[in-house]
């Protein structure tokens, strides 16, 4: 009997078709990936083209402020004595890196640095003369033919033109900030004008002979008159491009108009990056199977690549200080303490600080205040390049460092210069603020972290800061053991600050607030004092004490409860209350339950929320804006008025007052420190505008003279508070001048 025989012919059948599937499968997964790589590549290249244009700006805008800085400083003295100005230039020269400096006047006059003429009939000169700043093409330089490129700003007289100041770059110098190599050295980007002929070529091989990017784009076979044309028409409208070409092997390339100038920059980067990873992919997908892995790799890919994103913006986030862009306080402590751990030797820790910093935001702006702690931030860096060494903003203008030891009097020499460097760091183009340090250095133990933690070191630099605080002729000082007594009354407070408040031993003292029309007593702030072992203790003692350890929120509910007793007491003594504000830390607005406790505390006491007001500082304004904002809008809600306190000493200033309406600001004293000067005279005024156009009650704290008095109700100004009027009193002082105050019938 023989055994029927299957045919052959549906396995085969299957077997193509099974084939012929996976390879549509596979062609067509090649096709995705190849596209999804291209796309990235694209993607790549115009955040690497942003990213030059964005330094491209940063170092020509660096170049202008500083001539415009230099213009406004000799321009008078250039029209008056020419050569007298030169030797400034000369001595301004030796700080930088320019070829030579000099400056033209609108009679044709040129003046140079080293005597060198210049041809002043260009359109540079004559743009320049009229009032807009330059930036030249490369150029041939008069006198030995070298390239060079020329930065050109105006020189103005009672807001005329009367000249233009000038600095010559050599060609190198200029070239080196605009171009780059990028994705392990296989990319390139170059600068081009309009016609497509190179400004700033790269130094990459590839690109060292052209001359003409659409010309040579035009010289390739094929598509290349397409190519060229696409270019242009970029060039021309202003618009980006995206080329993918073979010229020595395949490139991509992206254009992107630079806004200086007609100038454009180009990236390129070798296909061949894309190509080795599609071809890798293609190797190991050889079976049907390969397609469920790498299905599965690709998944897994995506995953890790969504974790990967969002690890690099919670780094950001933490380990970045969104000032200087520099190592986070965070990212400081971290790397410290594992360079202590890790590397033998001695260390010093610095602490350092700015002498009354707030006054360059009261009296120049935010803007300048910013910068200068960018600046600071940046010398700082570059003080302390060395192995091993660290530097972070720990907050506002306070910095620290770690420093390996080599030597006291060897560290006692960087410290000297370092101060040097601060003191000649120009804040604003008048130079009407000098910049003073003050630093605490605690040299640490040879195992530091052994049983201290590196806070507790941290701290005792602090304190050593604050020996030299405000003493500018000891800028810095050693911590030792002797300040140790400073830690101990500080622990000493901490041990009695909840038996304290039990014993009731803080009283609240009453700050009047006065109309700035007639002076009548319209309200009064809060404050708290101690009342230890029959001692005041000082607020600045124990208030940055508690903020620290959180009993400050304790400390806030004892206070407000205080003031609603005291407004009830009143009115059963048949006195009409006047609002009383008080100071709430930023601790309380990251509490969800704190508007709702408050609330019940308020209908407790039975009293009309308009008398309670609640005052936050401005630097509040920074840390959340979002809950901040819904915080304060809740509080309103309710009917409660929001102040804010010590306005114009932080970095947010008027910038967050659209984001967050409150009812009212309180200027801080230091805007009356330059009062009768034309700057703080026009600052004071346009704030109490500024802030009575928005609606917002505008108090000035500090006020000390009838002189301050007049002027502020000339001003406009609401609500004035200072020693003028009253100091801090006791709750009977200051019912007593509440009684005085009452109208009579």
């Amino acid at each position: 009997m023989s055994i029927e025989q299957k045919p052959l012919f549906p396995s085969i059948l299957l077997i193509i078709v099974s084939a012929l599937l996976f390879c549509g499968l596979f062609l067509h997964f090649v096709q995705v990936l190849r596209d999804n790589l291209r796309y990235e590549i694209g993607i790549t290249l115009r955040e690497t083209v942003r990213q030059g244009v964005n330094t491209l700006h940063a170092v020509t805008e660096g170049q202008l402020r500083t001539l415009r800085f230099i213009a406004a400083r000799v321009t008078d003295k250039a029209l008056r004595d020419p050569e007298k100005t030169v030797a400034m230039l000369r001595s301004m020269q030796k700080l930088r890196d320019d070829k030579r400096m000099g400056f033209v006047l609108a009679d044709g006059r040129v003046f140079t640095t080293d005597g060198e003429t210049m041809r002043t009939a260009s359109g540079l000169w004559r743009a320049s003369l009229e009032g807009r700043e330059q930036i030249s093409d490369t150029i041939r330089d008069c006198p030995d033919g070298k390239p060079v490129n020329l930065y050109i700003v105006p020189m103005f007289q009672d807001n005329e033109p009367v000249g233009a100041l000038f600095s010559v770059m050599p060609h190198d110098d200029f070239a080196r900030h605009l171009v780059m190599t990028f994705w392990q050295d296989e990319g390139f980007s170059f600068l081009i004008k309009k016609d497509g002929s190179v400004v700033a070529p790269s130094r990459r091989v590839e690109a060292a002979g052209i001359t003409n990017y659409i010309a040579t784009l035009a010289a390739l076979p094929q598509t290349g008159h397409e190519l060229a044309a696409r270019v242009q028409r970029a060039l021309d409208e202003g618009e980006t491009e995206f080329l993918h070409y073979r010229t020595t092997g395949n490139r991509y390339a992206y254009v992107m108009p630079v806004g200086i100038n007609d100038w454009s920059l180009v990236s390129v980067l070798p296909a061949h990056m894309a190509e080795d990873r599609l071809r890798s992919v293609m190797v190991g997908t050889g079976m049907l199977g390969a397609v469920q892995i790498l299905c599965i790799l690709a998944f897994i890919w995506h995953i890790n690549r969504v974790q990967h994103n969002a690890s690099t913006r919670l780094w950001q986030q933490i380990y970045v200080d969104p000032l200087t862009d520099g190592c986070s306080y965070a990212r400081f402590l971290m790397k410290a303490s594992e360079q202590l751990t890790e590397l033998p030797g001695r260390w010093a820790l610095l602490s350092l600080d700015i002498d009354n910093f707030k006054l360059v935001n009261t009296i120049l702006d935010q803007e300048t205040g910013n910068a200068t702690l960018r600046t600071l931030h940046d010398l700082l860096r570059d003080w302390a390049d060395r192995p091993n060494e660290l530097v972070a903003r720990r907050t506002g203008d306070v910095f620290v460092a770690l420093l390996p030891l080599t030597g006291r009097q060897q560290l006692e020499q960087r410290l000297d210069d370092l101060c040097s460097r601060i003191l000649q760091t120009p804040v604003d183009e008048n130079d009407s603020y000098r910049l003073v340090p003050s630093i605490g250095i605690c040299l640490l133990p040879e195992y530091p972290l052994a049983d201290t933690p590196l806070e507790t070191y941290l701290d005792k630099s602090t304190l050593a800061r604050k020996t030299v605080k405000g003493n500018h002729e000891q800028l810095y000082a050693f911590f030792d053991e002797s300040m140790e007594s400073i830690i101990r009354y500080r622990k000493s407070i901490e041990n009695d600050m909840v038996s304290a408040l039990a014993r009731e031993e803080f009283e609240i003292y009453y700050q009047s607030k006065h109309a700035a029309s007639d002076g009548r007593l319209v309200g009064a702030e809060a404050l708290v004092r101690w009342q230890r072992n029959g001692v005041q203790v000082p607020p600045g003692d124990f208030i940055p004490e508690f903020e620290r350890n959180g009993f400050i929120v304790n400390m806030d509910r004892y206070v407000f409860l205080r003031v609603c007793r005291q407004i009830r007491r009143w009115r059963e003594d048949g006195l009409e209350p006047v609002p009383v504000s008080v100071n709430i830390s930023r601790l309380h607005l990251y509490d969800p339950g704190f508007v709702e406790r408050y609330m019940r505390m308020l209908d407790v006491a039975e009293d009309d929320r308009k008398l309670i007001q609640l005052e936050i500082t401005e630097s509040v304004l920074l840390e959340n804006a979002s809950l901040i904002k819904d915080t304060v809008s809740r509080l309103r809600a309710h009917g409660v008025t929001i102040l804010i306190d010590d306005f114009g000493t932080g970095y947010s200033a008027m910038s967050m007052l659209k984001e967050v309406k409150v009812d009212g600001v309180k200027l801080d004293k230091s805007f009356l420190a330059g009062m009768g000067t034309p700057r703080t005279d026009t600052l004071l005024r346009s704030t109490i505008s500024m802030c009575r156009s928005l609606d917002m009650e505008v108090t000035v704290e500090g006020v000390e003279t009838a002189h301050e008095v007049a002027f502020l109700r000339s001003l406009g100004c609401d609500t004035l508070q200072g020693y003028y009027f009253s100091r801090p009193a006791p709750a009977a002082v200051f019912t007593a001048m509440l009684q005085e105050a009452q109208p009579h019938a």
